[in-house]
């Protein structure tokens, strides 16, 4: 009936009529954005009623936000660059009905009007609002957050404000702050900017022909909560600016511009990024460098030394070392010559020298680095020229000190056989056998040491008329007169009246290392022995920390590093290191320097070396390894001081020095070099324990495990 009426009355199908009495228009356009009139009868007494019904056809724009000309839309933020006689124009496309814009100041007072004349095109039956605005910095200088409103009455917008953070590019703008920070290749670094709070905040690079780098643009909107970043290298942090993995391309200028809306500031920080070369030292020619170098020179001739895989460059220069010799030698044609190797460079400097006075017999020379980028280093390597006629003057005198140390060195060992072998008669078989055991070795250290010192050829590097290199071998040999009585003092069970050496009872713990990556979890991975913590190739430089529980092993790995150095023992990485320090932090209070801590209790108490005596060796060496052990017990550790445990940890002093701290993992120093290779030890499992046990209880078959602990057991209950 309804479609029969529909025919009645000429419809064409753009209209149908529910049974409701609604009228559906099928097709709208704007042609049907006009007044419906509806009459509705409700019975045949009644007037009908009448309504008036308005059509507005709508269009919605696209995209369905406030979108501004020109801007780096990041997040929910947009970032525009301004320059003078610029405008900045926010507009709404292609919508129907035309929707009225405002753009407003944002700030911490509130919302403060900058222009509302909004202009509007129509094209195809939609319009195109736009407003702009001429200068945003009627509140502010540097930054201004700007929002474009819209007045959205058809719900058209799923977004009805836009936030244009506009940074002033002017190149007057003034800056506060200037910092030279450098860092090391392959580290993380934080860049700083505000000194409190802040409201707006934009990082930048700075290329060096003065423009702005987008790639390295991060910035930070605290009232919207608002933190973008335009690069996944770079992290932003209550306004620091983190480098994760520092790389030789991230070095250059940082602009830093913030504002707390009642100052603003531009600080500037220069990252220099430098590459430590391999060895962190000058290679002179003819050196090994795994002693102090010595060479048997005329009194004319040619030096050469090279630092290889730096960045960026440094000069070097041929000096001699204490100021009194400077007038005895001279150098000429010095040539400095540069090798790229792509990020790096080799540098190798080459001189003639020439020794004035021939009544010289030895003088110190130091190749080091200078001027630019030379205090990004510790670039210095010393040697010795040993002048024609200098051996003969003091052959007799070296072989007067080696019988001499023979002689002591005999009468030492046979006072250790008269009061040994008594006590061998009525202590424990295994005692017994552990002192046997450590017998044998001492006297086995003893003939070689001997040995060494009768003949001068099988110590590298050492002519026989070098008093130096004698007091060398003296203090050395002190040292490990000390060690020996640290390691020989193991109790492997608590009731054992005599003691053993490290070496006879020590056994591998579970150890890891923690892997440097760019991901902000620690990533530990198995390590196969301490023995490969020095040359693991992905732990480089010159710091390592062992941390671990208590009784995980720390010291007594110390202690056994002290033994393979003390004995040379084959395959050690311990035998390419001339100078070894192992330093019990819990000794040290009061005490800030190292020299002094080496001197009173590493040394023995007759010993005639000085505090400039021991400077003076651990400078010319260049192979040192410091063990700092027990960092967990050091009574300093919580008192700020400027003390060398501190600065050797920092790696502000020593850094050309290889230096091992152990601690346990709950008492980390709080500041340490960023590039300090961390390792942990994770304790003995079952296998570990069992052959513990058995070093420790079961010697030569003489005595099991079990029989041991009952007699332990049975000395405690009675």
């Amino acid at each position: 009936m309804k479609m029969d009426r529909e025919r009645e009355m000429g419809f064409s199908g753009e209209f149908d009529i529910r049974s409701d009495g609604s009228l559906i228009v099928n097709n709208v356009s704007v042609e049907h954005e006009t007044t419906f009139i509806v009459i509705e009868f409700e019975t045949v007494d009644k007037l009908p009623n009448r309504y008036d019904i308005n059509i507005r056809t709508i269009i919605l724009p696209n995209p369905t936000y406030p979108i501004v000309d020109d801007c780096t839309v990041i997040g929910d933020v947009c970032y525009v660059e301004w320059l003078q006689q610029r405008s900045i124009i926010c507009r709404i496309q292609h919508a129907r009905p035309s929707v009225e814009l405002t753009w407003v100041v944002r700030t911490v007072g509130g919302d403060k009007s900058v222009t509302n004349e909004t202009t509007y095109s129509s094209l195809a039956n939609a319009w195109t609002s736009s407003l702009s605005v001429d200068d945003p910095f009627i509140h502010s200088s540097y930054l201004a957050l700007l929002v474009c409103k819209a007045d959205d009455q058809y719900n058209l917008l799923d977004q009805n404000e836009s936030l244009v953070l506009v940074h002033n590019k002017d190149d007057d703008s003034p800056v506060s702050t200037t910092v030279d920070l450098p860092v090391e290749r392959h580290t993380r670094i934080e860049l700083p900017c505000p000194g409190g709070e802040y409201k707006l905040l934009v990082w930048e690079k700075i290329e060096p022909n003065g423009n702005a780098s987008s790639t390295s643009l991060a910035f930070d909107i605290e009232s919207a909560g608002a933190t973008s970043i335009l690069s996944n290298e770079f992290e932003l942090n209550g306004g620091k600016l983190s480098i994760r993995d520092v790389q030789l391309r991230h070095g250059g200028v940082y602009r830093c511009t913030y504002s707390d809306d009642q100052t603003e500031r531009i600080n500037l920080v220069n990252l220099i990024v430098f590459v430590t070369p391999v060895p962190e030292y000058p290679i002179i020619d003819r050196c090994t460098h795994k002693v102090y170098c010595v060479l048997d020179v005329n009194y004319e001739g040619t030096l050469s030394c090279t630092v290889k895989g730096i960045s960026p460059e440094v000069n070097l220069e041929w000096k001699a070392y204490f100021e009194e010799s400077q007038k005895l030698i001279s150098f000429h044609n010095q040539q400095l010559n540069t090798k790229s190797n792509g990020e790096t460079s080799d540098v190798t400097l080459t001189t003639k020298y020439n020794v004035k006075d021939h009544s010289a017999k030895r003088i110190t020379l130091e190749c080091r680095a200078f001027g630019p980028n030379a205090n990004l280093f510790s670039l210095s390597s010393k040697l010795d020229l040993l002048l024609k006629g200098s051996t003969s003057d003091n052959q007799s005198t070296t072989e007067e000190a080696a019988t001499e140390e023979t002689s002591n060195r005999q009468s030492l060992a046979t006072t250790i056989v008269i009061i040994v072998v008594p006590v061998l008669i009525i202590i424990i078989v295994i005692a017994a056998v552990c002192f046997w055991k450590a017998y044998l070795r001492r006297n086995r250290i003893k003939n070689d040491l001997s040995s060494k010192s009768v003949n001068g050829e099988n110590i590298p590097m050492l002519q026989p008329a070098d008093k130096e290199l004698t007091e060398l071998d003296k203090f050395i040999s002190q040292l490990k007169s000390t060690y020996e009585n640290f390691y020989s003092a193991v109790k492997p069970i608590p009731f054992f009246q005599s003691n053993c050496t490290v070496h006879e009872l020590y056994v591998e713990s579970g150890i890891d290392y923690l892997a440097k990556s760019k991901s902000t979890t620690e990533n530990w991975n198995p390590l196969d022995s301490y023995k490969d913590m020095f040359s693991h190739p992905s732990m480089t430089g010159t710091r390592w920390m062992i941390e671990g529980g208590a009784g995980y092993g720390k010291s007594t790995l110390s202690l056994q590093l002290a033994y393979e150095w003390c004995n040379q023992v084959e395959g050690s990485t311990m035998c390419d290191v001339e100078l070894f320090f192992l330093i019990r932090l819990r000794q040290l209070k009061g005490v800030s320097s190292i020299y002094e801590a080496i001197k009173k209790f590493i040394l023995p108490k007759d010993s005639t070396f000085s505090i400039a005596d021991i400077q003076r060796f651990i400078t010319n060496s260049s192979s040192v390894l410091i063990i700092l052990d027990g960092f967990d017990e050091y009574p300093d550790r919580e008192v700020p001081s400027n003390s060398d445990v501190f600065n050797i940890i920092k790696r502000t002093m020593f850094p050309e020095h290889r230096v091992v701290l152990t601690t346990r993992s709950s008492r980390l120093p709080e500041d340490y070099a960023p590039q300090t290779n961390r390792i942990r030890l994770t304790g003995f499992n079952s296998k570990a324990q069992e052959e513990y046990l058995q070093k420790a209880v079961t010697i030569n078959g003489y005595k099991s495990a079990e029989s041991t602990i009952q007699e332990w057991l049975q000395r405690i209950l009675s």
